[in-house]
């Protein structure tokens, strides 16, 4: 390490200083407004053992630089998540008047009020308390900005996030689950159907609309409180390994799953292809569990199945069963018609567009379905603050 000698006079009025920057940890502190400082001279009195303490210094202060990091990214994740979804209400949400500033604050007031106690005796101060922490918030609910609206949502999280929560939040930098749990109670006193999707919930959403997903390819359900195969997806990891229809999958990778929710057993079973997923299953006629060792694999789920009626001896139906409007289902429409009319020629004489127990899905493939059918006219207007129309196209 080399020291620069910044004031090298001699000067009995003032001592001269050194700074000494110890590798990239002191950059670091320099950047942040700190400096390592010695006394010009010390440097000849330096021995190893000093050194190596000044390195457990630098590297202590490296590890609190990098808390301060993540603390700042976790701040402005919660900043950014908090003004996003407030710019969005306002400047879409198809009632202007109900996600007004003060509408907002009165929205936030209840939302906030569900996870602390309130205190609103003096007029114009709201002071919040949940256990040993408090903190005051001074505002004219009249004249309240959006700006105002921003950082009270961020004073009240930062004040009451617990440190669990808020330290895998820190960790991972993302935004805490309670500016998330606020923001969603927020939206939920507009209507029932707005909502703020956590990453987690997200992930699962956007598995279930791509249709591909990293998983054992084996279609269950809860029956008598028992994880019961449903049926085993074709050439997937759980056909190959021998899981059966009616099976009852007592454990994943030694979790139990009696009495648990679907949904949870569901994140086990899912992972990163290649990743081992280690199953106990009981199996009619067996008198003990049967044992499986599954590699999971990229799955792809068809939202689309057809079937073939023969009417007469010359015509043929295709019935065309969409079980949800997925990412690729208008695709995997043109494909199915595609194939029928080289299979079938001028035999196809109709087609049966089947959405019943279609739960819905994505609106862009809901609009691509009835564009592929129709030739002409609006298919969905959607009328509010910002007029949409989507019309069919000439194919």
């Amino acid at each position: 390490m080399n020291g620069l000698d910044k004031n090298s006079k001699n000067d009995n009025s003032r001592s001269a200083w050194l700074i000494f920057p110890v590798g990239f940890a002191a950059i670091l502190m320099v950047s942040l407004g700190y400096s390592y400082l010695f006394p010009a001279g010390s440097q000849k009195s330096l021995a190893a053992g000093d050194l190596e303490s000044i390195g457990e210094l630098a590297e202590a202060d490296a590890d609190a630089i990098r808390r301060i990091n993540e603390i700042n990214r976790f701040n402005l994740a919660n900043y950014l998540i908090s003004d996003s979804v407030l710019s969005l209400m306002q400047g879409y949400y198809v009632d202007k008047e109900r996600v007004s500033d003060s509408k907002v604050f009165d929205a936030l007031i209840e939302a906030l009020k569900e996870d602390s106690d309130l205190d609103t005796k003096n007029k114009n101060n709201y002071k919040f308390s949940k256990g040993s922490e408090s903190f005051d918030f001074s505002v004219d609910p009249q004249k309240i900005s959006y700006t105002d609206l921003v950082n009270l949502l961020n004073k009240f999280v930062s004040t009451f996030e617990s440190s669990a929560d808020s330290s895998k939040a820190i960790e991972a930098s993302v935004a805490s689950p309670l500016m998330i749990t606020l923001l969603n109670s927020a939206l939920e006193h507009l209507d029932a159907h707005s909502s703020l999707l956590s990453k987690e919930v997200y992930t699962e959403l956007k598995e279930g609309t791509q249709g591909e997903f990293g998983g054992l390819g084996v279609l269950v359900g809860m029956h008598e409180n028992s994880l019961t195969v449903i049926k085993p997806i074709a050439n997937s990891p759980a056909f190959i390994a021998g899981l059966k229809k009616g099976d009852k999958i007592l454990s994943l990778n030694g979790v139990e799953t009696f009495g648990s929710q679907l949904d949870q057993l569901i994140t086990h079973m899912r992972g990163e292809p290649g990743s081992l997923v280690k199953l106990e299953v009981l199996r009619k006629g067996q008198a003990a569990p049967l044992k499986f060792s599954i590699k999971r694999k990229e799955i792809s789920v068809d939202s689309v199945e057809v079937k073939y009626h023969l009417i007469d001896d010359d015509k043929v139906l295709a019935q065309l069963m969409v079980e949800s409007f997925a990412y690729r289902t208008n695709q995997e429409i043109v494909n199915i018609l595609n194939l029928s009319k080289r299979k079938f020629g001028s035999k196809l004489s109709g087609i049966i567009l089947d959405l019943r127990s279609n739960p819905g899905g994505l609106l862009d493939q809901a609009v691509e379905v009835a564009d592929t059918f129709l030739k002409s006219g609006e298919i969905v207007v959607t009328k509010g603050r910002h007029i949409e129309v989507e019309s069919a196209s000439v194919n």
